[in-house]
């Protein structure tokens, strides 16, 4: 059975299912934090970092998603050194840096001319072009992320509700975020893969969203943004081949989907 699947498929797959699951976990703290607009902000510095490679390789061998990456990362730690250093708040510092990555990308784009054509396809991304590499990294960061959760759980909740509280408490929470905003760095690029830059941010917010108007406790806010992002991949990549559709657009629209559903009971 499973030598008849096709390997891009067999990728597409497991890479969905490991982004959704890391997407999800990171979503509920982003709600939780209220920073829903970081995964959007990080999806713009990401677009800046994807031009500024695209450039590059014009005269060097440079994988755009890895400048992004690293443009994405120098982001996070700038973030949080402006806020230790200078008190400027997270959601300024982000204005400011997500306004200087997509400026420069606009410029890049329009100075690079030759590759413009290529932005389209990390504009809307195809969850079928992921390889090996982007499963892998997938899968390391969804378990690097359900360790930091286990482990330092009640810490970040606590830290979410209560930053200065959680300082006295003696909690590190400088260390955890910046731990949490490079892994939510890294986790926005790599759902730049799956639905491109314009709904990356959609993509991690719309299953925490939900499972929100269900969800009881903590426990069970992460248990249902799960299971909704893991099944929202399920169903957009089953759409995405019976229709021929963009996987990207029919994951989110069925997620939206899902929220507008579980809205309409709760009112009910």
């Amino acid at each position: 059975m499973i030598e008849l699947i096709p390997e891009f498929l067999i990728r597409a797959i497991l890479g969905g299912f490991f982004v959704a699951l890391a997407s999800s976990l990171v979503g509920v703290f982003l709600i939780l934090r209220r920073m829903v607009l970081f995964g959007d902000g990080f999806s713009h510095i990401a677009f800046g970092g994807i031009a500024l490679g695209l450039f590059l390789s014009a005269i060097f061998e440079f994988d755009p998603y890895s400048i992004a990456v690293l443009f994405s990362l120098l982001a996070a730690f700038s973030i949080v050194i402006l806020k230790e250093k200078f008190q400027i708040k997270n959601d300024i510092a982000l204005g400011v840096l997500f306004s200087f990555a997509l400026s420069l990308g606009i410029i890049l784009i329009s100075l690079g001319g030759g590759f413009y054509s290529d932005i389209h396809s990390y504009l809307f991304g195809n969850i079928l072009l992921l390889d090996w590499s982007d499963v892998i990294l997938a899968a390391i960061l969804a378990l690097v992320l359900s360790v930091l959760i286990y482990l330092f759980g009640k810490q970040l909740v606590f830290a979410s509700f209560d930053e200065v509280g959680a300082k006295i408490a003696g909690i590190p929470t400088s260390k955890l975020n910046l731990i949490f905003l490079c892994l939510s760095a890294i986790l926005v690029v790599l759902s730049i893969r799956i639905v491109g830059v314009l709904l990356a941010s959609s993509f991690i917010i719309l299953p925490p969203a939900t499972a929100l108007l269900v969800a009881k406790n903590f426990n069970s806010m992460i248990f249902y943004s799960t299971v909704f992002a893991l099944l929202a991949v399920a169903v957009g990549l089953v759409l995405s081949y019976y229709f021929d559709i963009a996987a990207g657009g029919a994951i989110v629209l069925f997620s939206i989907a899902l929220f507008l559903f579980f809205s309409f009971l709760k009112k009910n």
